[in-house]
């Protein structure tokens, strides 16, 4: 009976909190009746997919999950992925920092190489380690939902996967055929558009399609901050004017055939690369930028035994190309005003790479996975061009023979794993009604 007392009180808290926060940020208090409707298990048995390759309870998954459901990105109005992640409590962005897009800190661990983000399982980082932009160039119009794990996942990801794991899982299309579009305009001339198109056939065959763009004049800092008014002293060929736009775009198709799955992601990054750096020495016209282009093709296959195992397997092939006109536009040293030169920067791969996983439930509170795959890489490191010339020269002609045939890098890497997860947790089926009758069965 103490026990039922104790449990009773802090629910009740926990549902006075609830509704109090309902209340402040206008939250529909029917929202909370259903989560006060849902019984303690119902809680703990949301499926994740991210943290051992395989749909699981979220109770068993070894590891912390925080889960962003579709009805989470339609109502906070998330378009890209970088919306999501600036509403999260342990991720710390810096917006425009290090040339690259934002700058990311999880829990502590700063890098944009050391975190993964996937679409469906598959790594939309570059298998060379160049610094990840997400910018406005990852789309979550089509997500069923987001799992983003904190912490280490190197067992199964690899070495990368250090501070945490981004999974964007795909939605299921219904059946039959359904269109959106969502446009929006803003100041600077900033445009968001997105298609999604869904098509279920006979309960086997579906189709998803997305196409997400983003353009923007970008901000004008002149006259805003004295610092950028040096930009009015610019004389040919530097224009005397703020420029930093954008420029990206997404897309995402799948195509599902009873167990089998095509899928294909690109992913276009164009943005103003000087924002953070100082005026001294970077040029703030559009020429300074950060672009590139990352395609991936991938096929699957999921074959389930039973409840209890499941085998799958993955083939893609990734390209990840730089823009040959990314550069960063540089002041000459000790001469700011009076001549100027280009860094361009250069980065190329081309990536085979495959897994194999099994997984089996062995007992209830007992799972197993083991995986093995494997990666073909040849690549061009991102400031090849600088280390055949020594000088920053672009990415054409003979200059990019001879980096080709110079600092091309072919790289294959095979691993194994395996994971064992025991999970020692008795669960009380606890239902909340609206009068908090505690039922424990």
């Amino acid at each position: 009976m103490k026990i039922n007392k104790i449990i009773y009180g802090v629910l009740l808290v926990s549902g006075s909190l609830l509704q109090q926060l309902a209340l402040a940020q206008d939250v529909d208090p029917l929202k909370i009746d259903k989560l006060f409707a849902m019984s303690f298990n119902e809680l703990l048995n949301v499926e994740v997919t991210s943290v051992s390759k395989f749909e699981q309870k979220i109770a068993q998954a070894p590891a912390s999950v925080l889960v962003i459901t579709e009805e989470q990105i339609r109502d906070n109005l998330y378009h890209d992925l970088s919306d999501v992640l600036k509403d999260i409590s342990f991720i710390d962005i810096v917006d425009n920092a290090r040339g690259f897009g934002e700058y990311y800190t999880i829990k502590g661990i700063e890098g944009n190489d050391r975190f993964l983000v996937l679409i469906d399982g598959r790594k939309i980082n570059s298998a060379t380690g160049t610094f990840l932009s997400v910018g406005n160039s990852i789309s979550v119009s089509f997500a069923k939902r987001i799992e983003i794990i904190s912490g280490p996942s190197s067992i199964i990801y690899g070495a990368d996967a250090v501070s945490g794991i981004i999974n964007i899982i795909s939605t299921e299309p219904s059946e039959g055929f359904k269109l959106s579009v969502n446009t929006a305009y803003g100041s600077y001339n900033s445009l968001y558009s997105n298609i999604n198109a869904q098509f279920r056939f006979n309960k086997i065959f579906s189709i998803l399609a997305s196409v997400g763009l983003y353009h923007s004049r970008g901000p004008d800092f002149i006259d805003r901050d004295s610092v950028y008014n040096v930009i009015r002293q610019y004389t040919s060929p530097q224009k005397d004017e703020f420029e930093q736009p954008i420029k990206d775009h997404n897309i995402f198709i799948k195509a599902q055939y009873k167990n089998f799955a095509i899928s294909y992601i690109k992913q276009r990054f164009n943005e103003g690369n000087a924002f953070g750096q100082q005026t001294s020495s970077v040029i703030y016209n559009k020429e300074c930028k950060w672009a590139f282009t990352n395609n991936i093709i991938g096929v699957s296959y999921l074959h389930s035994f039973s409840n209890q195992s499941k085998l799958s397997m993955k083939l893609d092939y990734v390209h990840f190309e730089q823009d040959p006109a990314s550069q960063f536009y540089k002041w000459q040293k000790d001469a700011f005003l009076e001549k100027s030169f280009n860094q361009y920067l250069t980065g190329k791969n081309s990536t085979i790479r495959g897994d194999i996983n099994y997984y089996s439930n062995i007992h209830s509170n007992l799972d197993l996975i083991v995986g093995l795959e494997f990666e073909n890489t040849r690549s061009i490191p991102p400031y090849a061009n600088d280390q055949v010339q020594a000088r920053p020269v672009k990415y054409e002609g003979a200059i990019a023979d001879l980096i080709d045939e110079q600092l091309t890098i072919k790289q294959q890497r095979y691993a194994g794993y395996m994971q064992a997860a025991y999970t020692p947790l008795f669960l009380y089926d606890i239902k909340l009604s609206e009068k908090l009758i505690i039922e424990i069965k």
